[in-house]
């Protein structure tokens, strides 16, 4: 029983973390101290952006008395592809391939890589394979702003309990939860929040995050931030302790685009009736690796 618990909350977090982990935007070649820059998104039709996700956790509980060291290493190749519509440009998000690493006490539990379908077995594949299924498609007007999200297609299964379509497509309108209202200067520093759906935690993670935009050199903005996530009051599910949010971001001016996002967590996270909290670290990297098209 503690087996299927381990897979199914170790999961279950790894989305969560990756769900958190946002995506920013800012737009315009260089920029000094007196200078304020608008930061909004830029999609070109005809383009597909290639990025890449990376994280790594650390985490230990307790069962029955038996402490267990956890550590986990998932990466996914996204895309998301750019067509003109009527009203501004859709966005289309589809995952190109997904890996699972998790070892307990040093011991391998499970490697999965779509990549390697001999890999592909046991109830945890299911994740993987229906990730490679989903699209999720959003309307984004000229000012880089979200209009609409559509409903995901794909997915469901197994999946659901892990990712389900809320998330999912929170997962494409976050980004204009980070951005600023108004232009922004070097130096400047803005408040961000968003919204998690996690209805398999037991209800919605709210992510506060104060933003600063360091510099602007060579067509690449500078960004810094740090937060903090927390449950909604009255969750009777699960506590999270948030000790350290910490992140840098590249943003390329020209291009319009995130270039490289790192976050640094470390938080605590406490079921209903646990003596004590599961700590737990988790480094998260996303890279703009190529853009396709003309």
């Amino acid at each position: 029983m503690w087996i299927s618990w381990r897979y199914t909350n170790v999961m279950k977090i790894n989305t969560m973390l990756s769900a958190a982990v946002g995506i920013f935007a800012l737009s315009l070649m260089s920029a000094n101290a007196q200078e304020k820059v608008k930061l909004m998104l830029k999609w070109e039709p005809g383009k597909t952006y290639v990025n890449k996700q990376t994280m790594n956790m650390k985490m230990s509980m307790n069962q029955g008395g038996q402490n267990m060291a956890i550590s986990q290493t998932m990466t996914q190749t996204y895309t998301n592809s750019v067509t003109k519509a009527a009203e501004g440009n859709m966005v289309t998000m589809s995952f190109e391939d997904v890996a699972m690493k998790m070892e307990m006490n040093g011991a391998a539990m499970m490697d999965l890589d779509s990549k390697n379908p001999e890999t592909l077995k046991g109830p945890e594949a299911a994740v993987v394979t229906e990730m490679l299924k989903v699209k999720v498609s959003a309307l984004y007007g000229a000012d880089g702003q979200i209009m609409k999200v559509e409903e995901p297609q794909g997915g469901g299964g197994m999946l659901d309990q892990f990712m389900d379509a809320e998330t999912l497509k929170h997962m494409m309108k976050a980004s204009n939860d980070y951005l600023p209202t108004k232009p922004i200067a070097v130096g400047e520093a803005w408040v961000a929040t968003t919204i998690l759906p996690m209805k398999q935690l037991g209800g919605d993670i709210k992510v506060v995050m104060d933003m600063k935009l360091n510099s602007v050199t060579g067509g690449m903005a500078d960004i810094a931030y740090t937060g903090k996530m927390t449950m909604p009051e009255g969750n009777g599910n699960i506590d999270i302790e948030s000790r350290k949010f910490d992140g840098t971001l590249l943003f390329d001016i020209k291009l319009g685009q995130i270039k490289k996002v790192t976050t640094d967590m470390d938080m605590s996270i406490t079921a209903p009736g646990a003596a004590a909290g599961m700590p737990i670290k988790a480094l998260t990297t996303v890279e703009l690796t190529e853009v396709k098209g003309s």
